[in-house]
């Protein structure tokens, strides 16, 4: 069954979030989400998977019923999960054949205003928060 986790509770402040994502070989999976009070960057690095569903689309949730219903029901008030023993995890593993153990490899799912994004990788996330309006930055690191 999955297991679901919140990864975001003191880090990044609750809210409606727009986003912008960027992807490539130089500088990795870099998703920035802004609203009028705050700019959060989160810098990945090099990811095994990157999936990305605009929910606007969809007809039927991307995720198991019991553990989604349960943050379908808060309609997803965080931003940041990290999802253990789930389909798209066991997706992703036969397909990077005996480069990583399944304990290696991490899945982190964000939920914005209009995305899910779904996260494969086998490193932690680096986390800036920045106040638009009094310019303070904060910066973490989620394992």
């Amino acid at each position: 069954m999955e297991k679901w986790t919140v990864m975001n509770q003191g880090i990044i402040p609750k809210g409606k979030y727009i986003t912008d994502l960027r992807y490539g070989e130089d500088y990795g999976l870099l998703i920035t989400l802004k609203n009028d009070i705050f700019c959060i960057t989160l810098d990945f690095g090099a990811v095994v998977s990157v999936h990305c569903i605009d929910e606007g689309g969809m007809l039927f949730p991307p995720f198991a019923h019991d553990p989604y219903s349960l943050y379908r029901k808060d309609r997803f008030k965080e931003i940041l999960y990290k999802i253990e023993n789930s389909s798209y995890h066991n997706f992703i593993l036969p397909i990077t054949g005996e480069l990583y153990k399944p304990d290696e490899l991490h899945y982190y799912l964000i939920v914005t205003l209009d995305y899910f994004i779904n996260i494969m990788s086998i490193w932690g996330i680096d986390i800036s928060v920045e106040n638009l309006r009094t310019h303070e930055k904060t910066h973490s690191t989620v394992e």
